[in-house]
């Protein structure tokens, strides 16, 4: 899938990439709140980490993201200028809508084993999220720490997710007690790796 980096207003092009992005958030939605948080799998992220915050306080998966997200990219936007352009606002807002939405309308998994809900959910969250990159939008979060540091030091953007993802994944033992969850998170987090690639080839 082609890269789009940027359409005149309203011509077909730019409601096609906001089409894509509008599928991509739904594609991911389906895997997070279906698969992935009925199990308290938190694959990384500022998502894992909204994952982790609804078991223990109830709170909305996709505000409490928003909520998180909106800070760095005021940061990011104040450091990095242009890289964070309205589509990555648009798609962090919609991702976030979509996914309050689907929280409400689905409390029970589509199945019922683990292992099929981690590899299913984190293929449908890689595809979602392949989809709005390749449409030059971003999922916030751990992206705009790791491209705010790798503006500072000569550390690649994909170690510094990789550092992130690895925490916030391993914290979740000390919340839910389960070396069980913390496995299938960084199996999820692999597999939406691996998909996401594949999306953007």
């Amino acid at each position: 899938m082609a890269y789009v980096t940027q359409e005149k207003l309203f011509s077909k092009e730019w409601f096609k990439a906001y089409s894509y992005i509008l599928l991509g958030t739904f594609i991911m939605a389906v895997g997070f709140v279906m698969f992935i948080s009925p199990y308290k799998f938190a694959p990384g992220g500022v998502y894992g980490i909204s994952i982790i915050l609804h078991h223990l306080f109830n709170f909305p998966i996709g505000i409490t993201g928003l909520s998180i997200d909106i800070p760095l990219i005021l940061i990011g936007m104040k450091i990095l200028g242009a890289k964070f352009g309205i589509k990555t606002i648009v798609g962090i807002v919609i991702n976030a809508i979509v996914l309050s939405v689907f929280q409400l309308l689905f409390k029970d998994p589509l199945v019922t084993d683990k292992f099929m809900a981690a590899i299913i959910g984190a293929t449908l969250c890689g595809g979602g999220l392949g989809i709005v990159f390749a449409q030059g939008s971003a999922s916030g979060g751990t992206d705009i720490i790791a491209l705010i540091i790798n503006y500072y030091k000569n550390i690649t953007p994909g170690r510094v997710i990789l550092i992130c993802d690895i925490i916030i994944i391993g914290s979740t033992y000390f919340i839910f007690h389960s070396i069980e969850k913390v496995m299938y998170g960084y199996v999820v987090m692999a597999v939406v790796s691996y998909v996401i690639d594949l999306v953007m080839e």
